[in-house]
């Protein structure tokens, strides 16, 4: 299953899909199974967009193909290829693209080169994210 929500939805609070991620995950952790929610389950959060579509950000990408390959050829998608036009409009050109990445993970500028290219980003956890995802004293 891929599951998709935009962090600027004004009708359904965001933190509603992280909170079902999570409750995925902890169920089935209890059950012994977490490292298996990858297999079957992800999350793509969506800087931008409002509700199913539209906002500022990117918001323009293909979840049926991601989802296709994932069961045809079994390639889960890690990063998914999202793009602003302008004014929504792919007539009107591309504006800028963006990584979305699976969740907990999320885009991160490299560095350097034009910040509206997706190729100048990679896919990874926030410092804060890495701290609580490794256990105190290890990895």
């Amino acid at each position: 299953m891929i599951h998709y929500h935009g962090f600027s939805d004004p009708d359904i609070p965001p933190q509603a899909s992280i909170d079902y991620h999570d409750r995925v995950v902890a169920l089935a952790s209890a059950r012994g199974e977490a490292p298996n929610v990858d297999g079957y389950y992800r999350l793509f959060m969506v800087p931008g967009m409002g509700h199913c579509g539209g906002g500022p950000g990117p918001n323009s990408f293909d979840m049926l193909s991601q989802l296709e390959r994932w069961a045809e050829r079994g390639a889960a998608p890690e990063r998914i290829l999202a793009t602003k036009y302008r004014d929504d409009d792919p007539r009107r050109g591309v504006l800028r693209t963006r990584p979305l990445c699976a969740y907990p993970g999320s885009a991160h500028y490299r560095g350097s080169g034009n910040t509206d290219d997706a190729r100048n980003f990679t896919c990874g956890l926030s410092g804060r994210q890495q701290n609580v995802a490794t256990p105190p004293g290890g990895s």
